[in-house]
């Protein structure tokens, strides 16, 4: 009976040890599988998270890369006069910027002291050692490759302008001097510019002088030295006051210019220095820019005739050196207009029928009218149908260059009151007086001068 008792124990003990482990083996395969599947979801939201990063780093990278590009492009418009493109730039300078931001945050970036632009090219650089570690797929390397450290990390060669877009440009731009070495004149200026230069002296500056004879192209040249062609847009702030004027541009945008660098120089560009109030004027190291000689004009035009394949006899050459009157620009924009619209070549007659003003031989066949004919025979002249083709004021100016040859009016004394009465003419003609009244006008002044004259 005890045996017995002592046997079912036993069975029962070995029975509830089997529960036991059993037991303990589901609790243990339940905690392996509990682990299991939340460290793979663990793992998932890594890998997810990572993967996420890495998109963004990539964005950031393409963006920083296209936001150095537009900068590049609008110094590249700026030294080219286009400012219009440079503005559409800097707009898509500042949309670039607020993305650069957003994915900063998105990255967790520190802001720290450094500014906007500084923080931007230290992120670049973080991101790129991280790219060059990662085993990246090919179609990511192939967007993400050329991408360039900033300018103030490491200097990058600009890209070469499209052909096309500089052969549609405008010549005044396109023949616009590079270099100080490049300009045709003022050596004076240059040398004494090019010395403060090299002593990085450069003063405020003050430029006057007729339009086209080389001030902003001077200053200009001036400022690519100093920093480089490629760097001197962003070293530098043109202002054009016939649309920039105003309290307004001296608070935000000079200001905030200023604000950037440490020391910098003014250049006031103008043709008449009276209109230069005396306080700035006494601030400003001042150079007056004259008109060009006929040399100098005659040697610019001949070199753009061969740089564009133009064919130009002497004599066209100096139609354009008396029209242009040592305004350089005024030559190459008459240049250009007679080019294209005279094919075949460039002629002393295209010239003059291009621009609207009188050929010499109707000049003198005018002058020889005035001074010789009745007043009703000059009057013929001048009056349709068989009038030049020309305004009466580009006749009465023509009138004025060809009378400083005539000794006898000269000598008579009467020249004065010719000149008097031609510049009254001009005056009324631009104030917007009948053509024909004033062409009667200077039939009668030659009509009395030639009464002074016979007066004695």
């Amino acid at each position: 009976m005890a045996s017995h008792f002592l046997a079912t124990v036993s069975h029962s003990k070995s029975s509830l040890t089997l529960c036991a482990l059993l037991l303990l083996t589901i609790i243990c395969a339940t905690l392996l599988i509990l682990r299991i599947c939340f460290g793979t979801f663990s793992l998932s939201r890594v890998l997810a998270h990572f993967e996420e990063r890495r998109h963004l780093e990539r964005a950031y990278a393409l963006a920083y890369q296209r936001r150095e590009d537009s900068i590049y492009h609008r110094d590249w418009a700026k030294s080219r006069g286009a400012f219009s493109e440079a503005k559409r730039l800097d707009a898509e300078i500042e949309e670039t910027e607020s993305e650069l931001d957003s994915l900063d945050e998105k990255i967790g970036n520190p802001q720290g002291s450094l500014t906007k632009r500084q923080r931007h090219a230290a992120v670049l650089v973080r991101i790129k050692s991280s790219m060059t570690s990662m085993d990246m797929d090919a179609s990511s390397s192939t967007e993400t490759e050329k991408i360039d450290a900033p300018p103030d990390i490491r200097h990058v060669q600009p890209a070469a302008a499209p052909d096309q877009a500089f052969n549609s440009m405008p010549w005044v731009e396109k023949y616009r001097p590079r270099s100080l070495q490049d300009l045709v004149a003022h050596e004076e200026i240059i040398s004494i510019l090019t010395r403060l230069i090299e002593k990085n002296q450069l003063p405020h500056l003050l430029f006057y002088g007729p339009p086209g004879t080389g001030k902003t192209s001077t200053i200009l040249a001036c400022a690519k030295q100093m920093y480089g062609a490629s760097k001197y847009g962003a070293m530098t702030l043109e202002l054009n006051a016939s649309d920039e004027r105003g309290i307004d541009v001296v608070r935000q945008q000079i200001k905030e210019f200023a604000a950037t660098k440490r020391l910098f120089s003014f250049c006031l560009i103008c043709n008449y220095v009276s209109k230069i109030i005396p306080a700035l004027q006494s601030r400003c190291t001042r150079f007056r820019f004259a008109p060009l000689a006929p040399l100098q004009v005659e040697g610019r035009i001949h070199h753009v005739a061969v740089t564009e394949g133009l064919t130009l006899d002497e004599t066209a050459v100096r139609a354009l050196v008396r029209l242009g009157q040592g305004d350089m620009r005024r030559v190459l924009n008459v240049m250009q207009a007679t080019a294209m619209a005279y094919k075949d070549g460039i002629s002393e007659e295209a010239i003059y029928l291009s621009t609207g003003n009188p050929l010499p031989k109707d000049v003198d066949a005018i002058i020889e009218s005035l001074l010789h004919d009745s007043f009703k025979g000059t009057d013929t002249i001048l009056l349709p149908p068989h009038q030049v083709s020309a305004h009466p004021d580009a006749v009465a100016l023509s009138i004025v260059r060809r009378l400083d040859f005539e000794a006898d009016l000269r000598r008579m004394g009467v020249l004065g009151h010719i000149y008097s009465s031609l510049a009254d003419i001009e005056y009324h003609l631009a104030s917007g007086a009948s053509e024909k009244l004033q062409l009667g006008g200077l039939v009668g002044a030659f009509a009395y001068a030639r009464e002074m004259m016979a007066e004695g």
